[in-house]
């Protein structure tokens, strides 16, 4: 719904702009607060990303730092993009935080390729950012891509490395069955799942009319 994405958007864009004034401390999260800071990113350009990166550094609440983090990966715009992932190179986000950015970012289906370009190709610094310790994480972050032929470039750019790093075989099997798992089922039933999303609600049914009471019969006469 697009009218209902802006308006997200609009109380996104104002919350990052508190975040960013002298009103900062005062800011109390509700329930929205994350899908807001998430629908301004999205619809937002290279300008609504420096707010929310502004935000973040400007941020110790947990809460709120999760919620920023999630949204950076929302961005369609590609300037937007290329500026969060300078910062996220540059170590602007802690280790832990840039493994939740990595996981948002390769959940969203549309931007997955992009994703997963970006990520061979800057992989030694992701993985110095993110410690040797959660490497072998780096390994399952591919397992939600759902295309043809997925699963032989995962493994092509993985195989090399995956002795040097301990944990790294298991998690490479794992991510390699789900992404088999989901083209396999993609293909066996994905048309009809997308067919029945796309199907007009049926009309609902009409209900019948209530039948009148029935009229009451004389009194028998005495």
């Amino acid at each position: 719904d697009h009218q209902a994405l802006a308006a997200f958007a609009a109380s996104g864009q104002a919350t990052l702009k508190t975040l960013t004034g002298p009103q900062a401390a005062n800011f109390v999260t509700d329930e929205l607060t994350s899908i807001s800071i998430w629908a301004a990113l999205r619809t937002g350009d290279a300008a609504t990303t420096k707010l929310a990166l502004d935000a973040l550094a400007a941020s110790t609440d947990a809460e709120l730092r999760v919620n920023i983090i999630r949204a950076l990966a929302a961005p369609k715009d590609d300037a937007a993009r290329a500026a969060i992932r300078d910062f996220v190179l540059g170590g602007g986000l802690r280790a832990r935080e840039t493994m939740a950015w990595l996981r948002e970012a390769f959940s969203d289906a549309s931007t997955r390729p992009d994703t997963w370009s970006w990520f061979r190709k800057n992989y030694q610094r992701i993985a110095e950012i993110t410690g040797s310790s959660s490497q072998s994480r780096l390994f399952s972050l591919p397992d939600q891509m759902c295309d043809a032929g997925a699963d032989a470039d995962v493994e092509s750019f993985f195989k090399p490395m995956q002795k040097t790093v301990d944990g790294a075989p298991r998690r490479l099997a794992n991510a390699l069955e789900t992404i088999r798992s989901c083209v396999s089922w993609k293909s066996a039933r994905g048309q009809d799942f997308v067919d029945a999303l796309l199907a007009p609600p049926a009309p609902a049914m009409k209900r019948a009319a209530p039948k009148p009471p029935s009229a009451a019969l004389p009194d028998p006469a005495p």
